[in-house]
């Protein structure tokens, strides 16, 4: 009775143990996302920290190029990198390819203030009254986007 006791309190404590044991050092994209998007919805002015996204898609509006992380930029979990017009240029000149062309289907770390901001919906450039919010991390350095893949 005595052994089995034993055996069972040695199990338990390692189960206990295995449960206490560190995750990974590094989270992956889809942790890393998650847990901008929990620290940015509850503090609306923004954090500035590195972030690790995976680019999915990406747009140009006027001189400025947005790399989002999700096919939609209207999605809820969607962070986009705002990329102004001189930066761009840089990253161009850097990579020899645009950004919008180059960061696709590529893992970065972006440093940077995350914001969770008002984007109005047009159609065709007429205001439609229709807005999103989206969390925007806006560079103003090439070296706050660097490629991991």
């Amino acid at each position: 009775m005595m052994k089995k006791l034993t055996a069972l309190f040695v199990m338990l404590l390692g189960f206990t143990l295995a449960g206490c044991a560190p995750g990974p050092l590094t989270p992956s994209p889809e942790q890393t996302r998650e847990l901008t998007q929990q620290a940015i919805d509850y503090q609306p002015s923004g954090n500035s920290n590195r972030q690790i996204l995976n680019i999915k898609a990406a747009g140009v509006q006027g001189q400025f190029v947005y790399l989002n992380t999700e096919l939609d930029y209207r999605d809820h979990s969607n962070i986009t990198i705002a990329i102004p017009p001189s930066v761009a240029q840089q990253l161009e000149q850097k990579f020899g390819a645009s950004p919008q062309d180059y960061f696709i289907g590529k893992s970065v770390s972006v440093t940077g203030d995350s914001r969770k901001i008002k984007v109005r919906e047009n159609n065709d450039g007429v205001p439609t009254g229709k807005y999103v919010y989206q969390t925007h991390i806006r560079i103003t350095q090439p070296e706050q986007i660097v490629v991991l893949n």
